[in-house]
């Protein structure tokens, strides 16, 4: 089964255009081949990112510790199948050799306190997931299918992300909670099998590609942010770990829709806040940043997806129409890109998470989104 990228990028993609759009279903037919026990609602196999980015919002801690404790083992098993069914077994046998050994650590909350604090140690082949961000990948995908389920944009998940980048001692209490709660939704929304179905899929794509870089820096033994490299190989090893993760689709025959959501997020998260109203700072920022969602970044794996898309829809039973989505997928990239290279897309949602009632917002009471009159130029 496949159907469109999700509206959650398309949005982000176009933020000064208004609407929904047609909402359904998520991400490619040969995902469903990849193994999920049935351990708990919505278990997704997840693998991350490189090293650890500063965050605004560094310290925010959204779960307690009961709730990581008790999703440990069902979240570190399904990594671990995962990790040896899916991606291993797509390995060249020179890759396979390279990599044997690797390991993957799963400490509750990672060293670095931050939503995405995914790293590794390439030459200690160790792959290091902190439990945390992988309850909130979940949730947001989770959150994302609900939205679509009830025929709303993804713009109330854009709002909450924001609200925890430039709000977070705003929320009830002057703790966070998680998207679900925040947005008023149903705390175990997968019990929808429509919600459970296009959130598994869109999880397991997403992390099926992030875990597919991770194990790229490692195959390739990159050095970490902080040995020395200048920002150009820093950005060079992000691209070659980039094109091993398409490489591994390709080889799979389905395309990671799913890594729309991962950089949506990012794009909110990993951006400076002193940069947001200031042109001048904010081309220092691009020209200097080693950025995981920097705008360069972006365009290449755009591009590079761009060179065969055929060979990402191999596995699809319906190749033309999981070829349109590619091409949507791509097109989408590409235009974040673009959004990225100015403040005025950070502005938005820096403006808005300002204006948003945070307590409205739980009873799921989102406001119009009203983006031109914010980014007026004499405002």
């Amino acid at each position: 089964m496949i159907a469109s990228v999700h509206p959650f990028i398309s949005l982000l993609a176009s933020p000064f255009e208004k609407g929904g759009g047609k909402k359904t279903a998520i991400y490619g037919w040969a995902l469903a081949k990849i193994h999920r026990p049935i351990l708990l609602k919505s278990m997704l196999l997840t693998i991350f990112i490189f090293s650890p980015v500063c965050l605004y919002s560094a310290t925010i801690q959204l779960y307690d510790q009961a709730v990581l404790e008790r999703t440990y083992k069902p979240y570190s098993e399904n990594i671990r199948y995962n990790y040896k069914h899916v991606i291993e077994e797509k390995l060249s046998n020179d890759e396979y050799r390279k990599l044997t050994g690797i390991t993957l650590d799963f400490p509750l909350r990672g060293e670095n306190k931050q939503f995405f604090d995914f790293y590794s140690y390439p030459a200690e082949k160790n792959v290091v997931i902190p439990i945390e961000a992988v309850k909130f990948l979940d949730d947001v995908c989770q959150a994302a299918a609900w939205l679509e389920y009830k025929k709303e944009t993804g713009q109330p998940l854009f709002d909450y992300i924001s609200l925890l980048k430039y709000r977070p001692d705003d929320f009830p209490d002057g703790k966070p909670t998680g998207p679900l709660q925040a947005l008023g939704l149903p705390l175990d929304p997968t019990l929808n099998s429509y919600v459970d179905d296009v959130s598994q899929k869109c999880l397991k794509s997403a992390l099926l590609w992030i875990m597919a870089h991770e194990v790229g820096h490692v195959l390739y033994q990159h050095q970490g942010y902080h040995a020395g490299n200048t920002a150009e190989q820093i950005r060079s090893n992000e691209s070659q770990a980039d094109t091993f993760a398409n490489l591994v689709f390709r080889r799979i025959g389905t395309f990671p829709g799913g890594m729309a959501h991962f950089f949506s997020v990012a794009s909110i998260l990993w951006t400076p806040y002193s940069a947001l109203m200031d042109e001048k700072e904010w081309a220092h920022y691009l020209k200097t940043t080693t950025h995981p969602v920097a705008p360069k970044r972006l365009k290449k794996i755009a591009e590079n997806m761009a060179q065969s898309p055929l060979e990402f829809v191999s596995s699809e039973p319906n190749q033309q129409q999981a070829l349109v989505l590619i091409e949507s997928l791509i097109v989408n990239l590409l235009t974040l890109s673009e959004r990225l290279e100015g403040p005025g897309m950070q502005k938005f949602l820096a403006l808005r998470a300002m204006s948003l009632d945070i307590d409205a917002m739980a009873q799921g009471v989102y406001p119009p989104v009203d983006i031109n009159s914010m980014l007026n130029d004499d405002e």
